[in-house]
């Protein structure tokens, strides 16, 4: 258990990866009907999309500050395809949510309540309009045609992170609802400043290999 502990965690070597990464694709085109299928869970359709989207941002500045947990570099690659299902499960969230509460949608994005800043049905549309643009821009033919300007494209998921953080927080504007919707943007700038000033952390001995130690 021990070797097969330190070849995942420390070598970053994670059995049936190119499988994994088909399992998010097709679990993503299973996502996508929940909202139909299930409505009532559009809470937690959103809540897990949620958490999965501040763990694909959080990816690149922690396997730069462990660089001894090279399980975090060899999940780099797949950050597309889980990019993916995050769009899914808001797309689930979004039609859970006009299905469960009766809503029409177009009467709803007409109406002029809507449009208003603190409506957290506006904020929410706009994260679900940058996912959407995310998520058609996931693909090998997105690459090829945008060429250099793919990468800075895809930094519109912070923007899409800050929508829902709104969102949230406009749902129940609060003083400790604000403390909460501020501690993603705590934990991530505080990654990204460690990053930006490569300030590392090396992993104790005593987690290593038998080998290792010697």
């Amino acid at each position: 258990m021990k070797a097969f502990l330190h070849h995942f965690f420390f070598l970053g070597k994670i059995p049936f990866f190119s499988s994994l990464k088909k399992g998010a694709l097709l679990l993503s085109f299973f996502v996508l009907f929940l909202g139909f299928l299930e409505p009532k869970e559009f809470k937690e359709f959103g809540e897990i999309g949620f958490t999965l989207l501040i763990s694909l941002l959080a990816l690149r500045p922690l396997s730069q500050i462990f660089p001894d947990i090279r399980l975090l570099r060899t999940l780099l690659p797949a950050r597309r395809e889980f990019g993916i299902l995050c769009a899914s499960l808001l797309f689930a969230h979004v039609s859970g949510f006009f299905i469960s509460k009766d809503k029409n949608v177009f009467e709803t994005i007409s109406s002029s309540s809507f449009w208003s800043f603190d409506s957290f049905l506006m904020w929410g549309f706009l994260g679900f309009i940058c996912a959407t643009f995310l998520a058609l821009t996931s693909n090998p033919f997105a690459v090829r045609l945008l060429k250099k300007y793919w990468k800075p494209f895809q930094r519109i998921s912070y923007i899409f992170l800050l929508f829902a953080l709104l969102h949230t927080f406009f749902q129940d504007p609060t003083l400790e609802n604000a403390g909460e919707s501020l501690l993603p943007i705590l934990f991530l700038g505080t990654l990204w400043i460690l990053s930006f000033r490569k300030i590392t952390f090396r992993i104790p001995h005593f987690f290593a290999s038998d080998h290792e130690q010697k």
